[in-house]
């Protein structure tokens, strides 16, 4: 009996002692803060209309910019994310697109999941991401997307990650 309990106890220890291991996602969405061609000093991101060759869709993320029509004057539209680990990144990924070329930070660092051609907004781009950048702790997601002339722009992603907790 003795020893029964004593092996009940063990396995107790063992699994509060375990890792637990969960999956959470951040999206485009009207809490990205933003600076844009029209709002230069800054403002939360707006759910923007889609242009009809828009077709890239991500589950549980809108399009966004800084004015809803999606058209306006050329120039950066520069979005954060804040988020907060509170455990250690064990796998990352995003699905990313925008109307305009675009380039990604995480925490001030490249995440090498930029894009030079401008079409993703047809065909979606998914990158790994290395979980060496992120730290326990607040995160910032950046997205730098370019609208090179007066029209449609916009950005569409979501960042999934697995996070173990101890």
């Amino acid at each position: 009996m003795v020893q029964l309990l004593t092996t009940l106890f063990a396995l107790c220890l063992i699994s509060l002692s375990s890792a637990t291991t969960l999956a959470f996602f951040i999206t485009s969405d009207t809490s990205n803060w933003l600076e844009g061609p029209s709002t230069p000093s800054g403002a939360f991101a707006i759910v923007t209309a889609t242009n009809g060759a828009w077709t890239s869709s991500i589950t549980g993320a809108s399009w966004i910019w800084d004015i809803a029509s999606g058209a306006g004057p050329s120039g950066n539209g520069k979005f954060y994310k804040y988020f907060f680990v509170a455990g250690t990144a064990a796998s990352a990924s995003l699905e990313i697109a925008a109307d305009g070329v675009f380039t990604t930070l995480l925490n001030g660092s490249s995440i090498s999941c930029d894009d030079t051609t401008g079409t993703t907004y047809a065909n979606k781009k998914t990158c790994t991401i290395s979980t060496s950048k992120f730290v326990t702790g607040v995160n910032l997601l950046e997205v730098t997307v370019v609208n090179s002339g007066i029209g449609d722009c916009g950005l569409l992603y979501k960042l999934t990650m697995t996070v173990t907790y101890s």
